[in-house]
């Protein structure tokens, strides 16, 4: 049996890895082709022109693929596998190696062994690619395909944001971290405020924030702080002040701009923004932490539901068999796409709110795993 599961795993790792080629590649292409004028609209950042221009411009974009790569990668994982486990039990039953197998008393379910195996050890490798890599990417991940050649996303306006002690924050411009630049802010003001009756305590003003991670604050530039707004008191002059009083950090206003963001951060980052008082975005964040999680079930439970329609003794149903194999695929990634666009919705009543995001994730399972039971014993063998 050793000889035959070596040979089963050999056959089904060169199919993954052509399939993670393929897969991948046309994935590049039809984006390169959509968002071409983007990609390539570099002759008013370069200044330069001919060859140089044009050796710039495929650097940027090689830049901007190889990254986005990773993250193709991880949205492609449940596929890659289930093409790679087709084409190999299809090249095995056109050659006749599935009679042999039979011939020889060895069960199917017995035969596809190895590929199950080498599937739940390769679903691994998207767990630290999700929890250290990305992470450590996310300003170039952020970069949409006119971002390319720059060293960050596009800075936005702060339009009176609350932070968990019900300040407001303003702020003229946003400019996310970069790989060489940490997150800053422009034109800063911030109104303090009563927690109980929402009155202006206290006003905040500074030319520019700077966030410094090593002690978690905004570090001012020209900071001046103003107190006394409330009407039965006397306004104090406004004095120089050093950090920003307030707990946004730079990851709760990306949130606050952009869902994306939060796809992009570790399960240790989602759990410190959940624990906070007053936080942005949190059914996405909870709905990333837990489909993060079901994930790895997902892909274990696609990869049994499809190996039954192509495990057959019979060669005349296998264009059958491919069939029911889309179909069944479409239908589980179809489920899942529906429940991530469910778990980021308001729950149908207010006492399933705290655990609606948790039963979206959880419910292709429920669904589908009683069906892996079914399809397995209907496998002849």
């Amino acid at each position: 049996m050793k000889i035959l599961d070596r040979y089963v795993l050999t056959t089904f790792l060169k199919n993954y890895v052509i399939a993670f080629g393929v897969l991948v590649s046309m994935y590049v292409a039809l984006d390169l082709v959509l968002n071409f004028s983007d990609l390539f609209e570099l002759g008013d950042r370069t200044g330069g022109g001919g060859l140089e221009t044009a050796m710039r411009a495929l650097g940027n974009v090689a830049d901007f693929y190889a990254h986005q790569s990773i993250v193709i990668f991880v949205q492609l994982s449940p596929i890659i596998p289930v093409v790679a486990a087709a084409f190999t039990l299809l090249r095995m039953t056109r050659f006749n190696e599935l009679v042999a197998v039979l011939a020889a008393g060895v069960p199917l379910l017995r035969l596809a062994m190895p590929i199950v195996i080498a599937t739940a050890a390769l679903s691994f490798i998207s767990l630290p690619l999700q929890e250290y890599v990305i992470p450590a990417n996310i300003p170039k991940l952020l970069r949409n395909h006119g971002d390319v050649g720059r060293d960050a996303r596009r800075s936005f306006q702060v339009k009176a944001l609350e932070d968990s002690r019900g300040a407001l924050m303003i702020a003229a411009r946003f400019n996310p971290a970069t790989l060489t630049a940490p997150a800053s802010m422009i034109e800063v003001d911030l109104v303090i405020r009563d927690p109980v009756d929402r009155k202006p305590l206290a006003h905040v003003r500074a030319e520019r924030a700077q966030w410094d991670a090593v002690n978690n604050v905004w570090n001012l530039s020209r900071g001046l702080l103003s107190t006394g707004l409330s009407p039965n008191e006397v306004r104090t002059s406004e004095r120089a002040i050093a950090t920003l009083p307030t707990t946004l950090t730079p990851e709760e206003i990306t949130l606050y701009r952009s869902r994306d963001f939060v796809d992009f951060l570790p399960i240790v980052r989602i759990n410190e923004l959940l624990a906070a008082p007053r936080g942005y975005g949190v059914v996405d964040l909870l709905r990333v932490k837990h489909f993060r999680i079901t994930q790895y079930f997902n892909n274990i439970i696609l990869i049994l539901l499809v190996l039954p329609c192509v495990m057959t003794r019979e060669p005349r149903t296998l264009k059958s068999g491919g069939i029911l194999l889309l179909t069944v695929m479409g239908a589980y990634l179809g489920t899942i796409f529906l429940c991530q666009h469910l778990a980021g919705t308001p729950a149908p009543t207010p006492a399933l709110a705290p655990h609606w995001p948790a039963l979206m994730a959880w419910m292709p399972v429920l669904l589908f795993g009683p069906a892996v039971f079914i399809a397995v014993d209907r496998i002849k063998t």
